[in-house]
């Protein structure tokens, strides 16, 4: 498995591995065997297994929010009756 970065000399990075991902579909197998350049080689040391946080529904954007949802609902709800009633009172004025 081969992985090309553009990584900072003498810096620290953290690689996330999630096992739950689909692998992507690149074809790169050409591009590594006809390159030219020699690339530097990096290993990761120190591999730990983490949990991760669970984002709770308070942690959302009120815009995100079923709240905001109903509220954009209930106005469409207003803005499409009150051209409906301007309608039907033009209608019964013909």
């Amino acid at each position: 498995m081969f992985v090309i970065s553009d990584l900072k000399a003498n810096e620290k990075y953290l690689v996330i591995i999630d096992s739950t991902l689909s692998k992507p579909q690149y074809d790169l197998e050409g591009f590594i065997k006809e390159s030219k350049m020699d690339y530097l080689q990096a290993t990761i040391t120190d591999l730990q297994k983490v949990k991760i946080k669970e984002k709770n529904a308070s942690e959302k954007p009120f815009w995100q929010s079923k709240a905001f949802m109903w509220i954009c609902i209930l106005f469409a709800v207003a803005i499409i009756g009150y051209f409906a009633i301007g309608l039907l009172k033009d209608m019964k004025k013909d």
